[in-house]
């Protein structure tokens, strides 16, 4: 509907997804916008006794299931696809990135969806993205492997002003 909406009125837009994408991805990929995708997944349905589990549909299921696969889904489609931390907040956002690779988002594809995918989809691509001379220098320096959950947040630089960490931070 997003899509329809932006051609009527000429729009160049970007769909901010719901994290149920893969549901309808010919049509997402036949449309050619930009997704921007969150990486808060569902809960584990409750099954803990057969009432409860005869409550869970199968769309539930399916979604808990098939919703960390959806930002490669999407690319593997050949849709433009960043992430967001639209609902699982700066805090979650890392835990989510990481099992949207467990589910087979390569990291690499992952860094790009966090760097040089939205700087291009924001047209700022020639100001940031990448780490180059005369870039916005907005790193995150850590200890240990970008995605890995015991990756501690050395410093961090904004707009090319160091700040160090004082207490050493694990990502969540």
């Amino acid at each position: 509907r997003a899509h329809h909406l932006a051609e009527e009125w000429s729009l160049d837009a970007a769909i901010l997804g719901s994290g149920t994408e893969f549901r309808r991805i010919a049509e997402i990929a036949e449309a050619g916008r930009p997704v921007i995708t969150p990486v808060k997944y569902p809960d584990a349905p409750s099954v803990k006794d057969p009432y409860a589990a005869d409550r869970v549909t199968l769309r539930d299921l399916q979604t808990w299931k098939y919703a960390p696969s959806n930002a490669k889904r999407l690319l593997d489609a050949g849709v433009m696809v960043t992430l967001t931390t639209t609902g699982a907040g700066p805090s979650g956002f890392h835990a989510g990135v990481r099992k949207a690779i467990e589910a087979g988002l390569p990291a690499d594809e992952a860094l790009a969806c966090m760097t040089v995918r939205p700087a291009r989809m924001l047209g700022i691509d020639h100001l940031a993205g990448t780490i180059e001379a005369g870039r916005l220098a907005n790193l995150v320096v850590i200890e240990g492997e970008l995605f890995d959950k015991e990756a501690t947040i050395l410093e961090v630089w904004v707009a090319g002003r160091r700040d160090e960490v004082k207490s050493r931070t694990r990502f969540p």
